[in-house]
């Protein structure tokens, strides 16, 4: 498209991307706990602009450096949305180089944006798989000698450095992304052995169920049932809230927490996204 601004976002265009996510028909917002309109002001969110007017943004703020997702593409249902695409991205990509990102990875949340990522340079990775839960709680029962207590707001660093020790860069979150999802759970605990945090997890639930958003263990702590308990303590605690669907989501590659979900009578729902890596 011809005449095309294409520059950062700031504060002030808030009304714009909120126009842009409302109206889009083809959107891709990345599985987050922080909501699209929050990332504004990150330094890698991007807008098009023809005659002042919002055309398509593309945002992939680092949360934390060096690693950066996606968070969000969204054009305007007259533009195609392929050309709005390569020249957001190329605007990202340079700008992206100046701050230290090593990987870009995205979500393919739908089938369209595939061939976006693949024309962009971008190569599959990895899969996300999901499980559900539809078991009875009672008949799990927990080991009472592993302390498990709700997570309060002076336990999030420790939780960070859990969070970092149990997760490849790509899949590890910061602390402001720690903090939100904490404020934000349903069920957030964690689990202390000789008084140190060695894991957490953290829950959420709605209408449509509950969700086992995520499940960290320090690597030193894992296969001694720390993992098995902290999901054990959720289900039940869930299901005295009156919920008897869990679902969750994990890593193609992550054998280990896939063996832990099937022994607990999680099973696979056979929906999955592929995961795809951009390296600089």
């Amino acid at each position: 498209m011809a005449n095309l601004t294409v520059r950062p976002t700031t504060p002030a265009d808030r009304e714009l991307v909120s126009a842009l996510l409302t109206t889009a028909n083809l959107r891709h917002v990345h599985l987050d706990w922080v909501p699209a309109l929050e990332l504004v002001e990150d330094p890698l969110f991007m807008i098009a602009l023809h005659n002042d007017l919002p055309r398509a943004c593309l945002a992939a703020p680092p949360d934390p450096l060096p690693i950066a997702w996606i968070r969000v593409f969204a054009a305007a249902p007259e533009d195609p949305h392929g050309p709005l695409w390569q020249t957001l991205w190329a605007g990202l990509h340079e700008r992206a180089k100046t701050l230290e990102i090593k990987t870009i990875y995205s979500l393919a949340l739908q089938p369209w944006f595939e061939p976006l990522l693949s024309g962009a340079g971008f190569s599959m990775a990895n899969e996300v798989v999901f499980y559900e839960w539809r078991g009875s709680a009672g008949v799990l029962a927990r080991n009472e000698r592993i302390s498990i207590r709700r997570m309060r707001p002076d336990d999030l660093l420790h939780v960070e450095q859990v969070d970092h020790s149990a997760f490849a860069p790509a899949w590890q979150n910061s602390i402001r992304t720690l903090t939100t999802a904490s404020k934000l759970s349903t069920y957030a605990t964690v689990c202390e052995v000789e008084g140190d945090l060695v894991g957490y997890q953290i829950s959420t639930a709605s209408a449509l169920g509950a969700h086992l958003a995520r499940l960290a263990v320090l690597p030193e702590f894992q296969r001694q049932g720390v993992g098995r308990e902290l999901v054990v303590d959720m289900l039940r605690h869930i299901s005295r809230r009156g919920f008897d669907r869990v679902t969750v989501n994990t890593q193609a590659d992550n054998l280990s927490s896939q063996y832990l979900y099937n022994s607990l009578g999680f099973e696979p729902t056979g929906q999955h996204y592929p995961m795809y890596a951009y390296t600089f």
